[in-house]
């Protein structure tokens, strides 16, 4: 890979931490969690909040790969069994792979390409972190600014990239240079989805209990499922366009909405080395409060 196209699938690459049968910390793909997730215990995960997004994520993934499941007695078929089923994984996962890839120039996963600015300008990774201080903001636990943000890791910032979607404060945010309703920045931007409700997780013995546990057969009234509840990573690439206040098809679109768009700006520091310092943030797609 030439050193100006740095790449991190995220379905190949170690970016999701976990603790094991054998109660060994490690990072895994996205690929071993979900394969592997009878023998996984947990995620691990730097701060609570990290956890709800990325089970989100895996979950959009087992609906599309295993339709649904379309009726409660699909899903007793998949709790009976001793692992997820690998061909309808390794299906979806292949056929998809490429919407997986962190620094995709196209559609590099939950981020707009090319964005931009109205001023172009970009800002530290601070804007990734909820913990850092940005702009004016006194910080309050930690004595630094926003310029001493750390350069984070392909994983890190796949992991922040979920967060920041999920919970993102609300107020101005910075414009996009092809968003026609800005004026010098985008108002009204509510908090990420999950800012604005109440979170519970059932939790199992192993993190394949723990996924089909939240996992809703698409024959229950819980939840109103549509043919065109699709996750992000299905639909057309995002530019610095946002939608207006809409509801959502259903599950796999909740689960991955984008309520920012974002760019990662990656540095290759050595051959085998990328960090991201630079982001660009700006106004995304708001939620229906309903959902």
């Amino acid at each position: 890979m030439p050193p100006d196209k740095p790449s991190f699938d995220l379905t190949s690459q170690p970016w999701i931490p976990v603790i094991d049968a054998d109660g060994q910390t490690r990072d895994v793909s996205l690929s071993e969690a979900l394969l592997g997730s009878h023998e996984i215990l947990d995620l691990v995960v730097e701060t609570p909040t990290l956890e709800p997004p990325l089970l989100r994520m895996m979950l959009a993934i087992l609906s599309r790969a295993f339709n649904g499941p379309a009726t409660l007695d699909d899903w007793e078929s998949l709790w009976k069994g001793n692992t997820l089923p690998t061909e309808p994984l390794h299906t979806y996962l292949g056929t998809w792979r490429h919407s997986f890839d962190l620094f995709d120039l196209e559609a590099p996963f939950m981020q707009a390409a090319g964005l931009q600015s109205d001023k172009g300008d970009t800002k530290s990774t601070a804007a990734l972190l909820p913990h850092w201080p940005t702009g004016h903001n006194a910080p309050l636990f930690i004595l630094a600014t926003a310029d001493q943000a750390p350069a984070l890791t392909p994983a890190e910032a796949a992991r922040w990239l979920l967060h920041l979607h999920a919970w993102d404060t609300a107020g101005l945010k910075t414009a996009a240079h092809d968003d026609p309703t800005s004026k010098g920045r985008s108002y009204g931007n509510p908090t990420g989805p999950l800012g604005s409700m109440n979170v519970v997780i059932p939790k199992g013995k192993n993190l394949r209990e723990t996924l089909l546990l939240n996992l809703i057969p698409r024959d229950q009234p819980v939840l109103v499922f549509s043919s065109d509840d699709l996750p992000v990573w299905e639909r057309p690439p995002m530019t610095g366009v946002w939608a207006p206040e809409r509801t959502a098809n259903g599950p796999c679109e909740v689960f991955t909405w984008p309520s920012r768009r974002v760019r990662l700006i990656p540095h290759q520091t050595t051959a085998r080395d990328v960090r991201v310092a630079e982001v660009v943030v700006t106004g995304g797609d708001r939620l229906d409060p309903a959902h």
